[in-house]
């Protein structure tokens, strides 16, 4: 298939700075374009074109979007698609998915989160948050035994963000006492709320809370495909 120049830019370029730049000059899909990036997904054997689609899913046709980003997140042969699409999630939200969709996505992302010690947990613990409602608590709470504290900042954040900070030290003494996460868990989240508390004159909430690294997710470096697969 013959692409366009701009399109062809961007499906090729290998350095993340650099995609990021030719997806930035890309212009509108035309129904030629449409066609040919449907045609790249369906074949998945492009890494390169494939991880740039996924990372930029709003470049992905409407009518294949939610499948392509599913299927990078069950990939298994080239696990780069896995981060791409978990990293590409971030520029979407729980509305640009059927509610089954967003479920489907939250237990994936748990599922990744709960079984993968590198770069893939520590990213999907910054996507998981905007496919989370408030009823989902009970079901990420144990990933706050993970093991890299990168990832229990991450999912500490994303439960203030669901219950509020007014209620996360109770909601983490409850699950201790359940015994639904360890020991090390809930020293790291004293640790967490200890260092606020010396900033807010034992408040939890208030400026001192919002500029606390609390209120914000830490990120982790992306690899370019290149990188991993040598």
């Amino acid at each position: 298939m013959r692409l366009k120049p701009e399109l062809e830019k961007f499906l090729t370029m290998q350095d993340l700075d650099d995609i990021f730049v030719a997806r930035r000059s890309l212009k509108p899909l035309d129904s030629t374009d449409i066609d040919t990036v449907i045609a790249i997904l369906s074949q998945w054997n492009t890494p390169q074109a494939i991880a740039n689609l996924l990372f930029y899913p709003n470049t992905i046709p409407a009518t294949v979007r939610s499948q392509s980003i599913l299927k990078g997140l069950h990939e298994n042969d080239c696990i780069y698609y896995r981060l791409a699409a978990i990293v590409g999630l971030q520029s979407l939200n729980a509305s640009d998915f059927t509610a089954i969709e967003v479920e489907q996505i939250r237990d994936r992302l748990i599922s990744l989160i709960a079984s993968d010690r590198g770069i893939i947990s520590a990213r999907a613990s910054v996507s998981i948050a905007s496919y989370l409602q408030a009823n989902d608590v009970d079901l990420i709470i144990p990933l706050l035994n993970h093991p890299g504290d990168l990832v229990k900042h991450n999912i500490l954040v994303t439960l203030i963000e669901l219950v509020g900070v007014d209620r996360i030290r109770d909601l983490i003494d409850s699950a201790a006492q359940a015994k639904k996460i360890s020991e090390e868990a809930v020293t790291f989240c004293q640790a967490k709320f200890s260092q606020v508390l010396e900033l807010s004159n034992n408040s939890v909430t208030g400026v001192p809370f919002e500029s606390s690294n609390l209120s914000l997710p830490m990120l982790s470096h992306i690899p370019n495909l290149k990188d991993i697969m040598g």
